[in-house]
């Protein structure tokens, strides 16, 4: 085997290569065969899948690789042979009885799985990504990466590789076995059901876990593995996946089921809660009935690691709802293609989403703070730049269709409405943990700031729109949402700014003041007289008001439909498009519409 190019894959992309891992013992020599095959999901062959963490590039071990038709030419004793010299695909090549042979470096998570997952006595069909994808020729890291979707549904069933025993892991196990056992989830309301002749609520009990268990158990699950982007698609698309830690072993679904069991009784903590729940909806995409956006996967995804931040785009996209409909030069643009930088790869998403959504919401998301160098403003470093908080749930512009044109040299041409100069803008000064950890005096002493800014400057005690400037504030730094009730939120405020409440007399912070969106804005007035919540980089807001539909339009609702639709009596046409959104239509309102050029 003189390297990959004996083993060509198809140009039409439909091969994949499938690696058997020949029989051996513990200890010896890992041993692997490679050969093409053509992969048609409606009849795939039979093979299983590994989902791993690879570990450090520097720390490798190596095993001996030879074609599948080679190995049919030769009696594979590799011990009776010596390592010959180094080629530029990573392969060592040497011959065994004339017949050529090559040994490959795995990083050593990878050669220590491969040792737990050999059978003694017969070979184990298995598709591994560093193994079957010559990693270092980029068209065909493209075309395969493209195809990781149809092989992760396709194989019989993917082994998810922890590492071997250690902390107690064996227990780790055994106990979320068992906790497993006395439950099941409806995942469609995340509701836990006692089962079996378990007479009392689950979600009631005092202690699931002993703790030497609990602790083993968390140990389980900081391990590298829950940490790593590309699970969020090898597991939820997976027919069936089986949990291997050493030798011990557990089925995906009972893991699942019993770390969201204890992550809802607070026994795992939030930052190790968070980590792994966003696997949790995994059963509805295998299932083909559920797909988040790819914009709520990268939220979603933020805390997950890759070593590539191309893979940002890349390893979400097969677990993704895409946009129904785009331009034609659009629809290849989130396909894999590794000769782009990173900056070249956010900067195509951002197009490919303004196009395909007709909206500019994806700017919300640009902060120059924690910007990518060398690139536009308006590419967003995801997902350093995605909150996770109410802002998401707001949109200035509504629905209204975006006008957006690229110059092909990162300028970007939009249209906006101009509503008003910013004014005076105060930054909040928040640290940068989540303000639950903040102490409650200091917290207390930035709202008083933040309101002796807002109502120690203002001419009168009214807003603009005729409520009371206190009540104004009161709405802003809570976005307008509140836990209980406004009036809840409102007192407590007041209670604060007259300096009447302290830890023992004071309410429970965390239900009635504003949550993290204060943590990463800055307040601001403008020349008019409004106040809101702004990036540190604050451009010019945008707002429009749709007003009735045109003569002759009319709108059609269906409980059975997400969109509404729009009929034009005097064509016939139905369509989905808003006939109030389009800028001729939104200027004839009267609306001062203007380019802008973002750079």
């Amino acid at each position: 085997m003189d390297n990959y190019e004996d083993l060509e894959l198809d140009s039409q992309g439909r091969e994949i290569r499938l690696m058997t891992l020949l029989p051996g013992e513990a200890g010896e020599e890992i041993q692997v065969t490679l050969r093409n095959v053509t992969l048609d999901p409606a009849s795939p062959p039979s093979y299983e899948a590994l989902s791993y963490a690879w570990g450090s590039a520097q720390d490798t071990l190596r095993i001996r690789v030879a074609t599948e038709e080679i190995a049919k030419q030769a009696v594979l004793d590799w011990s009776k042979s010596t390592l010959g010299s180094s080629d530029r695909d990573g392969f060592q090549r040497d011959s065994f009885h004339g017949v050529p042979y090559s040994s490959l470096d795995v990083t050593r998570n990878l050669a220590v799985a491969l040792q737990h997952l050999r059978y003694e006595h017969e070979p184990r069909v298995l598709w591994i990504d560093a193994i079957c994808i010559n990693q270092r020729e980029v068209p065909e890291r493209n075309a395969q990466v493209q195809r990781m979707g149809d092989i992760y549904r396709s194989a019989r069933q993917t082994n998810i590789w922890l590492g071997p025993e250690e902390d107690n892991s064996c227990l780790a196990i055994e106990a979320l076995d068992h906790l497993a056992a006395k439950f099941t989830i409806d995942w469609s309301t995340y509701t836990i059901v006692a089962t079996g002749e378990i007479k009392d609520d689950v979600d009631q009990d005092e202690n699931p876990v002993d703790i030497k268990q609990l602790s083993s158990i968390r140990r389980l699950l900081e391990r590298p593995w829950f940490e790593r982007l590309w699970v969020w698609q090898e597991v939820r698309l997976a027919r069936s996946a089986v949990v291997v830690c050493g030798l011990a072993f557990l089925h995906w679904d009972r893991l699942r089921s019993a770390s969201y069991c204890l992550g809802q009784r607070g026994y795992l903590g939030n930052l190790l809660y968070d980590k792994i729940s966003g696997l949790s909806s995994y059963e509805f995409s295998k299932e083909q009935t559920f797909y988040a956006s790819l914009f709520l996967n990268l939220r979603d995804s933020r805390l997950c690691k890759c070593s590539d931040q191309r893979d940002r785009i890349y390893a979400l996209a097969n677990i993704s709802s895409l946009h129904r409909s785009q331009s034609p030069e659009y629809q290849p643009i989130l396909r894999p293609d590794y000769s782009k930088d990173v900056g070249r790869v956010f900067q195509d998403f951002v197009l490919w989403d303004i196009e395909g959504s007709n909206s500019l919401r994806i700017l919300l998301y640009c902060n120059l703070q924690e910007a990518l160098p060398n690139v536009p403003s308006w590419v967003p470093n995801l997902p350093a730049s995605i909150p996770n908080g109410t802002l998401l749930n707001f949109d200035a512009a509504g629905d209204t269709r975006a006008q957006a044109l690229h110059d092909g040299h990162g300028v970007l041409e939009v249209t906006g409405a101009f509503v008003s100069p910013i004014g005076e803008i105060i930054d909040v000064e928040s640290p940068k943990e989540v303000w639950l950890h903040w102490p409650y005096d200091d917290f207390c002493t930035k709202i008083r700031r933040l309101a002796k800014f807002i109502l120690g400057s203002a001419e009168n005690n009214k807003y603009p729109t005729g409520i009371g400037l206190p009540e104004a504030f009161c709405r802003t730094i809570h976005v307008n949402l509140f836990l209980d009730s406004f009036q809840d939120a409102f007192d407590e405020l007041s209670r604060i700014l007259d300096q009447s409440v302290d830890r023992s007399t004071g309410l429970d912070v965390k239900n009635y003041l504003p949550d993290m969106e204060l943590r990463s804005r800055k307040l601001f007035t403008t020349s008019d007289g409004y106040m809101g919540l702004a990036p540190l980089a604050t451009g010019q807001a945008t707002k429009s008001v749709l007003g009735e539909l045109p003569d002759g339009w009319r709108m059609i609702t269906d409980s059975d439909e997400p969109f509404p639709e729009f009929f034009d009596s005097s064509t016939g046409e139905l369509t989905l498009d808003d006939p109030r959104k389009s800028a001729e239509a939104i200027r004839a309102r009267g609306v001062d519409l203007r380019t802008i050029l973002l750079k």
